[in-house]
């Protein structure tokens, strides 16, 4: 897991997505303890602390992931590492669980999401991102990723979740409309077919080839934009679960 978020820099496609989950999950957190579990190098940690977590307790299996997430400073996370599937923490112990891209890489799910449950409170909130299969399109059940073990469709993540929590929503994560003209974030069948569409995609299939500064820098003179969408720059909907890159749960006992 640390191999596939090392790239997770500024100039990384994937930075705003996984910042925007962690901007997602913030409504949750004021005033609460929160287990981030699989925390990679911690990018997500100041987020929550700034949405007001009173305490982040972030983890990961990875001890080269937690050097980078221990540079961060700060007394009101605490670091450790830890196995997903046997957390060292009494039953009905955390407020708020996030979990973002994680259960995908783990081979036994169901007892990784049990766990999860065993240490919420009663009155807890989990949040749980994980890719959304109509999108990844695994090829025989077997996923293209060759980190991941196994990727769900958004039935199946919900009968997953539905085991051990009572109530789950349910949101789709796609990047906001003007992005969607990048061969990057949308399946080619979901591409607008306008010409001026076409247009704009074969630009940006141009300015892919052109050194980050550059391409960043003719985006904001042309279109008046990052050329990578940002964290701010991706919606969480309940419309968009069938179209959406990953989907993201919010389950409660």
């Amino acid at each position: 897991m640390a191999a596939e978020r090392a790239m997770l820099t500024t100039d990384s496609p994937m930075w705003g997505e996984h910042r925007s989950r962690y901007h997602f999950a913030a409504e949750f957190v004021c005033g609460k303890t929160v287990l981030d579990i699989a925390c990679g190098t911690g990018f997500g940690e100041k987020i929550l602390i700034d949405a007001g977590a009173t305490k982040v307790l972030a983890t990961d299996f990875s001890e080269e992931a937690l050097d980078v997430t221990k540079q961060l400073n700060t007394t009101q996370t605490y670091i450790f590492r830890s196995d997903g599937t046997q957390l060292p923490f009494s039953k009905d112990s955390i407020e708020v669980i996030t979990s973002f891209e994680t259960v995908e890489h783990i081979p036994d799910y169901e007892i990784f999401i049990s766990e999860l449950r065993r240490v919420l409170k009663s009155d807890g909130v989990m949040i749980m991102s994980t890719p959304n299969a109509f999108y990844t399109k695994p090829i025989n059940g077997k996923p293209k990723n060759p980190f991941h073990v196994y990727e769900f469709t958004p039935k199946e993540f919900e009968t997953l979740l539905r085991k051990y929590f009572t109530k789950v929503e349910l949101y789709g994560q796609r990047v906001s409309l003007q992005y969607r003209i990048c061969p990057y974030w949308e399946l080619p069948e979901m591409l607008p077919t306008d010409l001026k569409s076409k247009m704009l995609i074969l630009l940006w299939k141009l300015q892919t080839r052109l050194p980050f500064r550059l391409k960043e820098g003719l985006s904001k003179t042309v279109l008046g934009r990052s050329f990578l969408p940002g964290e701010d720059d991706f919606i969480f909907s309940s419309s968009e679960l069938i179209s959406g890159y990953t989907q993201v749960a919010v389950c409660r006992p």
